[in-house]
């Protein structure tokens, strides 16, 4: 008796919180915050959880597409084709990393996540700096680095 007691009890306070929503949020807005909760875990279980690595790798992210508009909009040269190509990157990004953690799993090891992590960050790294030649700060990055990025962008480093 005193398991289905705290079965029943269990369900009330879940109606209450439900009800306690309801006053505070439109329906809409629940299946909105329902719908993100849901894709939001998926997309956090396929990318081996949100740490402080996968942290870092979205900060640059969103950090490389600032400063690839913001560049787009100092060269006067703001298409969609290139800001969607731009998503398309970090969309890919993305998939690698999720692709990294099935790898581990067969593995059992964190090793390919780690790596697939790390090395889209040092990219990220770079299209930053490039983006900020791009968008007239130069000047503030030296010669020698400006000099190897515009090679490693025509492919000529080995």
């Amino acid at each position: 008796m005193n398991v289905m007691w705290k079965r029943v009890k269990g369900v009330i306070q879940i109606s209450e919180v439900f009800s306690f929503l309801s006053n505070l949020y439109t329906k809409a807005e629940i299946k909105i915050i329902a719908v993100s909760g849901i894709i939001g875990g998926i997309i956090a279980s396929a990318v081996g959880g949100f740490d402080k690595q996968l942290t870092a790798l979205f900060a640059l992210m969103i950090l490389d597409y600032a400063t690839g508009m913001y560049a787009a909009w100092h060269e006067h040269t703001i298409f969609s084709k290139r800001g969607y190509q731009g998503i398309m990157k970090k969309l890919s990004i993305l998939i690698s990393v999720a692709f990294g953690v099935l790898i581990d799993s067969v593995l059992k090891t964190d090793f390919c996540r780690y790596t697939v992590i790390a090395g889209f960050g040092v990219m990220e790294a770079i299209s930053i700096i490039e983006n900020a030649d791009r968008g007239g700060y130069g000047n503030v990055i030296p010669t020698t680095i400006r000099i190897h990025l515009k090679k490693l962008k025509e492919g000529d480093i080995r």
